[in-house]
């Protein structure tokens, strides 16, 4: 149970109502996160905007992009945003292998060169910050400037949507687990 109820969309001021209709005209369905971020009118159209603008719009990999959002959900404990983005992970060309070895990747076979340098720089950005001189030019190697800021903007962004996910408990939609529920680790629950 969240900590705090859904918001009603319909009770929310016009312009968020009309956000949301818009929105459910390219995507039927009003998710949990959306409700719980519709408490706050001043910052759900700009925080939901950038976050499509990194998936949509980014000249990142989006394979990477991917790899880095499960392993910070993974840091994080966030189920709700590893259950969102396992699928669209898969799409984009990550393994099953590779997700079911997301918390060991370290010593893993399944994952190149160039991914685990992703992970590293993920992991770095998490808990120092920053991600190593070395770890920046591993990565410089391979990623030109506007993937390395957009590599940098998403560890952020869906650090911050891990956070917020986990400080309100916001539920996984039930529907969403059968597809991937195979895959989900058994260190992170799920609430729903």
């Amino acid at each position: 149970m969240p900590r705090i109820p859904y918001a009603n969309i319909e009770d929310t001021p016009q312009k968020i109502q009309d956000f949301f209709a818009k929105m459910q005209a390219n995507n039927p369905r009003v998710m949990n996160i959306h409700r719980m971020l519709a408490h706050s009118p001043a910052a759900v159209r700009e925080f939901l905007r950038y976050g499509n603008r990194l998936l949509a719009r980014a000249e990142l990999d989006p394979r990477y992009r991917e790899m880095a959002i499960i392993r910070i959900a993974e840091m994080h404990g966030a189920s709700y945003e590893w259950v969102q983005h396992v699928p669209i992970a898969l799409r984009c060309g990550v393994t099953r292998e590779q997700i079911e070895n997301m918390k060991n990747w370290r010593k893993s076979p399944f994952f190149t060169k160039e991914e685990k340098v992703i992970l590293t720089f993920t992991e770095e950005v998490i808990n120092k910050s920053r991600p190593s001189d070395d770890t920046f030019a591993a990565a410089s190697k391979f990623l030109n400037p506007a993937s390395l800021v957009e590599l940098t903007l998403s560890i952020g962004y869906w650090s911050m949507v891990a956070v917020f996910l986990e400080t309100f408990e916001v539920e996984v939609e039930e529907d969403l687990m059968d597809e991937i529920k195979d895959l989900l680790p058994d260190s992170m629950p799920v609430r729903s």
